[in-house]
């Protein structure tokens, strides 16, 4: 009877190896399944996180576009108001000299009427018209003499 225990032993231990086996296979393929799974969601996680990164980038650089824009349009904007303010200036002073100007010229008018009234006489130019009277009258209906070349067209 030894002799029929040794099979039943031997058969128990490979029975029971063969289990093992087959619950180590089993815990080993559930283990790999949990990897895949752990892997799988590590790969989603990768992919939001790519995501979103690509997200933040698209946002900075077109902050980074608008910024420029921003500074470029700040720049012709500013350029174009310094260029109006020279331009004004200028104007300004090309008024005020043509208003110094018409002022010299209405002095002068005031001394010459004044030389003529004293009996002075003025030399004319009959070649090119310059010290003629020209007589006109302004709004209040009183009349003004003043020199020809005041009133020409240049």
């Amino acid at each position: 009877m030894q002799e029929g225990k040794l099979p039943r032993e031997a058969l128990l231990r490979t029975a029971a190896t063969i289990r093992g086996r087959t619950v180590s296979l089993g815990e080993k393929t559930t283990e790999t399944k949990d990897k895949g799974k752990s892997i799988a969601y590590k790969l989603l996680s990768d992919i939001e996180a790519a995501t979103n990164l690509k997200g933040v980038l698209e946002e900075r650089i077109l902050n980074a576009k608008v910024e420029f824009t921003l500074k470029e349009v700040l720049g012709i904007a500013k350029k174009e108001f310094h260029d109006v303010i020279i331009d004004s200036i200028k104007r300004n002073r090309q008024l005020m000299g043509e208003t110094r100007m018409s002022h010299a010229i209405d002095a002068r008018i005031c001394r010459d009427e004044e030389e003529v009234d004293i009996g002075y006489k003025q030399p004319t130019n009959e070649k090119n018209g310059y010290n003629q009277r020209v007589h006109f009258e302004d709004s209040s209906d009183k009349k003004m003499e003043t020199l020809s070349h005041y009133t020409r067209k240049h």
